[in-house]
C-alpha cells in the first residue's frame, strides 16, 4: 500500500513539474509584439534586455549607469526593440553590409575590458551567451549607427545665425562671476594649544614682513606656507570668512590673517576678473553642440516615425506596461 502511495503521490510532483514547466516555456513564448511579419515574444524581450545588460557590462559601463539604462528599457524595452527591428531590417532591405574588420576590432576593444580572456569567455558563459552572440549584437549595433549617421546625422547642419540666435536668448546663461586669481600661504593649526598659538603668532610674524615690504610673497609663500596656492577662484565658491576678506582687496594687496578651522590664511590679490558674460566666440562651439543634439535627436524620431508607419506593428494588450 505504501509503495502504491508512493508512487502516486511520485506521478503527482511529475506531472505538477512538467505542468509548471509547460506554463513557464508558454509564458516565455508568448506573442507580445507583431513587425511586418516577425514576431516578438516574451522570451525574445527578456533575452534583448539581458543582452543589452550583458553588452555594457561588456563595454565596461559603470554600475549606476547600467542602472539607469535598464530602468529606462523597463519602461519602454519594446518599443526600443521594435525600433532596433525596424533599423535592422531597413538596413538589411538596402543591403548595408558590416566590415568583419571591424566587428573583430570591436569585439577585441570589449575583451580588453577584462583582465585577461579567460575572465572575457568565463562572462560570457555566465550571461549564457557566446562569442557568435556577441559578434552577431555588434553587428547589429554597427547596421543602427551606420543607418542613422547616413539618413540622419550626415544631413544636420547647424547654422552660425542658429548659434547666434541662441546665444543672444540665452544670455543669462552664459554669466560668469567675480573672479580672482590669488596667491596664498597657509599655515595648519595643530591640536596641542601651545604649538597652535606659536603657528598664529608665526602667520602674523609673516603678515608683518609683507606690510613692511622685507620679502616679496611668493618667497614668504614658499619658505612657509604648507599647501599650494589657491589660485583662480569665483565668488560663491569659498568660504564666508574667507570671501569677505578677499573680494573686498584691490590688486597687488595683502590680507589681514584669516582664520578657518584647520589653520590660518593669508591671500594677495593678483588679478580681479569682474562679473561678465562669456563672448560669443568663447562658447559657440558648446552652443553648436547642444544645437546639433537637439537637432539629432528630433532628426532621429522623425525617421523611425516614418519607418513605423511603413511597417505593420501590433503590441499585444496583455504585453508588459510601457509597451505602448
Amino acid at each position: 500500500m505504501k509503495s502504491n502511495l508512493k508512487k502516486i503521490f511520485s506521478g503527482l510532483f511529475l506531472t505538477t513539474i512538467l505542468l509548471l514547466s509547460s506554463q513557464a516555456f508558454a509564458v516565455q513564448d508568448t506573442i507580445i509584439a507583431i513587425v511586418n511579419d516577425d514576431v516578438i515574444t516574451m522570451r525574445e524581450l527578456d533575452d534583448y534586455l539581458h543582452a543589452v545588460h550583458a553588452q555594457l557590462a561588456w563595454e565596461g559601463r559603470s554600475e549606476e549607469e547600467i542602472k539607469k539604462i535598464m530602468k529606462e528599457l523597463e519602461v519602454n524595452g519594446i518599443n526600443k526593440l521594435i525600433e532596433d527591428k525596424l533599423i535592422v531590417t531597413e538596413a538589411d532591405r538596402i543591403g548595408l553590409q558590416v566590415n568583419e574588420k571591424v566587428v573583430e576590432e570591436r569585439l577585441e576593444e570589449i575583451k580588453k575590458q577584462y583582465p585577461s580572456e579567460q575572465k572575457f569567455y568565463q562572462a560570457l558563459i555566465d550571461d549564457g551567451a557566446t562569442v557568435t552572440d556577441l559578434r552577431n549584437k555588434i553587428k547589429d549595433q554597427l547596421k543602427i549607427k551606420f543607418l542613422i549617421d547616413d539618413k540622419v546625422k550626415a544631413k544636420i547642419y547647424i547654422h552660425p545665425q542658429d548659434v547666434t540666435a541662441y546665444y543672444n536668448s540665452h544670455l543669462e546663461g552664459y554669466q560668469k562671476p567675480e573672479q580672482l586669481e590669488l596667491d596664498s600661504i597657509y599655515l595648519s593649526r595643530p591640536e596641542n594649544p601651545e604649538e597652535a598659538q606659536r603657528k598664529i603668532e608665526k602667520a602674523y610674524q609673516i603678515l608683518s614682513k609683507l606690510q613692511k615690504k622685507e620679502s616679496s610673497f611668493q618667497d614668504l609663500a614658499k619658505e612657509y606656507s604648507e599647501a599650494p596656492s589657491i589660485g583662480m577662484v569665483e565668488r560663491g565658491k569659498l568660504l564666508p570668512q574667507i570671501e569677505e576678506a578677499v573680494f573686498k582687496l584691490k590688486e597687488g594687496e595683502v590680507s589681514s590673517v584669516v582664520e578657518v578651522e584647520g589653520g590660518f590664511f593669508i591671500f594677495y590679490l593678483k588679478k580681479k576678473e569682474p562679473a561678465s558674460v562669456a563672448q560669443l566666440s568663447e562658447v559657440k562651439e558648446q552652443i553648436s553642440q547642444r544645437l546639433f543634439q537637439e537637432k539629432f535627436k528630433e532628426g532621429v524620431r522623425e525617421w523611425i516615425d516614418k519607418l513605423k508607419k511603413k511597417a505593420f506593428i501590433e503590441v499585444k494588450t496583455d504585453a508588459p506596461p510601457g509597451a505602448s
